[in-house]
């Protein structure tokens, strides 16, 4: 591009923004006042944005004028075809050749602006060769030389538009041969303090690091291509295939950049549930504060290197917005050498990311995607398909048949049924909507199906979602839950250590002053039987460790029974009066525990309401005789009622 072509667009860009900013203006004014803009004054808006589009950056105009050299050049080459086209040969006589060329060029071009009537009469004679020619040897008969003109073969394919997220330009690229790579992270830091000449000096602790991972998944095309064709081909099929491979591979970053769900593919940036967002303060549509609050939202040292990425519609919406002092965020760049912004960052144009819409997320748009997979992984377990359709299904007999299974189910309504290509009246065969069965009627009683071929028309299937069983609906939404709940995660891990649970830790508590026990007893009922000594308690919840697929963590899951287990030490003497209560399975242990203060104090108290006594193990017996004795309990949930609580433990602690 010339220098004085990049000056005509930087004036036209512009001329092009001041008239937008006092058009839009004017629009906004009436909205505000009359609660409308007039039409022709929003068409005007509308195609100085057009204007404004079509110089979003340098290199697409420098493009289009490469593209526009080419064309020229393509249509110089048309007309020297068409020109050799001429009556008499280059050959014989190079001076006359260009004298009739010449001639002929001139009467075109004058037959077109005074007429053929005002030509003088060498380019009448030139006009009239070049058509007596035509008629004398045509293209369209092929005897007639249309063998000796043949078609042309344009060695260029007319391709669609596709569109990728030039993310690499907005990130750092590293280049790697592993599946993964490790880079080490900073989890933690310290903070400095003060102190004295000669004061303490205690350790700042809190600096921590840890690695982050972040996974390469493979990327691969795979295109079946003959021997033949690579050679034979009238293009070089090896740079056409190779470069059909890099756009897609483009394309498929490109959209996993912004919204990889992070499961077998890269991880986007709206993905990870820690990404935060501004409201924007109106349903529907962005608003110029909400835009700034995005922007002051991010730290100062990410603010200095940050660019906008959003989709062509949005920065047709953000180009309409203006600050509290009536100033546009959207600013024209060319003028000063730099690129076009948004609030004074450039911007970059990324058609994945999402549109402007009422909740418009692009994580909404994942978890879509994981809902279709999971319909698509339902139907294959089923193995047919759900959804409901108009199906034309055909049976090949060979042999009678009692009744035909349609595969679509359930049937909604049969259109028309043809048996060797005779249509069946509807008072001629039955179905049943559920199973899919047809039968064939002959008098009003069920036949034989005969014949060779028999072609069903009908309509079948579920109007998902919202007609699909209520069954087949919850087995979607947890399939699709537990699918979202594990992107990000290497399915191929079983287990892993983390050090601890991750989802129970130990429970600790403290006190200022140290427990005494206030009461501790054997109890039948409300009687107390014996005072107990010491006790040992251990409490099992009886968790069960369950697999969970593509999830790295196995959660503790309580499918059997707890078990409460544990002794009883008391004095020996105190045995003689609960010798008689061995048998009694309604027995409980009554513990409390509590600060020695005034009220209120902190206290714990236990409480095992339905348990039986066990053997007796006896003590060393000492010089003044036997000391004391050690009694296993038996716990568990009174099932009879006798006991007067049917709960197996209880805990109960102070709040203070």
């Amino acid at each position: 591009m010339e220098p004085q072509d990049v000056k005509t667009a930087v004036d036209t860009v512009m001329t092009a923004f001041e008239e937008f900013k006092a058009a839009n203006d004017k629009r906004l004014a009436e909205i505000e006042k009359k609660g409308s803009a007039d039409i022709l004054l929003s068409e005007k808006v509308g195609k100085i944005e057009t204007t404004l589009a079509n110089f979003e950056g340098l290199n697409q105009r420098l493009t289009a004028a490469e593209l526009k050299a080419k064309q020229a050049a393509d249509e110089v080459d048309q007309i020297e075809v068409k020109l050799g086209r001429l009556a008499g040969t280059r050959q014989d006589n190079p001076l006359e050749y260009k004298r009739r060329v010449n001639a002929w060029g001139r009467a075109v071009v004058h037959a077109h602006t005074i007429g053929v009537v005002n030509l003088g009469e060498d380019e009448r004679k030139s006009l009239q060769a070049v058509q007596d020619e035509y008629r004398a040897l045509a293209v369209s008969p092929d005897t007639a030389g249309g063998y000796l003109a043949p078609t042309e073969y344009v060695r260029e394919i007319i391709k669609g538009v596709t569109e990728a997220t030039p993310f690499r330009a907005a990130v750092r690229v590293r280049q790697t041969t592993q599946k993964a790579i490790h880079l080490p992270r900073r989890t933690g830091q310290f903070a400095a303090r003060r102190t004295s000449e000669q004061g303490p000096r205690p350790e700042t602790g809190g600096l921590a690091y840890g690695m982050e991972e972040v996974a390469v998944p493979e990327m691969y095309a795979l295109i079946d291509i003959s021997q033949q064709m690579l050679e034979d081909g009238a293009f070089d099929m090896e740079a056409e295939i190779r470069m059909e491979a890099n756009e897609q591979f483009s394309v498929k970053e490109g959209a996993e950049f912004v919204a990889g769900t992070g499961v077998g593919e890269l991880e986007g940036i709206l993905t990870p549930s820690g990404v935060a967002g501004v409201v924007s303060g109106a349903a529907t549509e962005l608003t110029g504060d909400g835009v700034l609050s995005l922007f002051y939202g991010i730290k100062t040292a990410y603010a200095r290197n940050a660019v906008w990425m959003m989709s062509r519609p949005t920065i047709g919406a953000v180009r309409k917005l203006k600050d509290s002092h009536g100033q546009y965020l959207w600013m024209p760049g060319l003028a000063a050498g730099v690129p076009n912004t948004i609030n004074g960052a450039a911007y970059v144009e990324a058609p994945d990311m999402p549109a402007v819409a009422a909740g418009s997320n692009a994580r909404d748009a994942a978890l879509e995607t994981k809902i279709d997979e999971a319909s698509g992984a339902i139907a294959d377990w089923c193995g047919r398909t759900l959804a409901q359709e108009a199906v034309s299904e055909v049976f090949r007999l060979s042999g009678p048949l009692d009744v035909l299974a349609l595969a679509r189910r359930p049937v909604v309504a049969i259109a028309s049924v043809t048996c060797d290509g005779t249509v069946l009246p509807a008072d001629r065969y039955e179905h049943h909507p559920e199973s899919g069965r047809l039968w064939r009627l002959c008098s009003g009683a069920r036949a034989m199906w005969t014949g060779a071929k028999v072609v069903v028309a009908y309509t079948g299937g579920y109007a998902l979602p919202e007609g699909a069983p209520p069954a087949l609906s919850r087995a979607c939404i947890v399939l699709a839950t537990s699918w979202w709940q594990a992107r990000g995660r290497d399915a191929t891990v079983r287990s892993e250590s983390t050090g601890s649970s991750p989802h129970f830790t130990l429970p600790t508590a403290s006190v200022t002053l140290p427990l005494s026990v206030a009461d501790a007893s054997i109890r039948l009922g409300s009687e107390n039987l014996l005072d107990v000594t010491a006790f040992t308690l251990n409490y099992d919840l009886g968790a069960g460790p369950a697999e969970v697929i593509a999830n790295r963590y196995t959660p503790d899951v309580f499918t059997n029974l707890a078990n409460v287990t544990g002794s009883i030490t008391t004095l020996r003497r105190n045995l003689d009066q609960v010798s008689n209560f061995l048998n009694e399975t309604q027995l409980a242990l009554h513990v409390l525990m509590a600060e020695n203060e005034t009220s209120p104090a902190d206290f714990l108290a236990l409480c095992l309401t339905n348990l039986t006594l066990g053997g007796a193990n006896k003590s060393a017996l000492g010089a003044d005789g036997p000391r004391t004795q050690e009694l296993p309990i038996m716990v568990g949930i009174d099932e009879a009622g006798g006991a007067f609580d049917a709960t197996m433990l209880k805990l109960v602690r102070s709040n203070t």
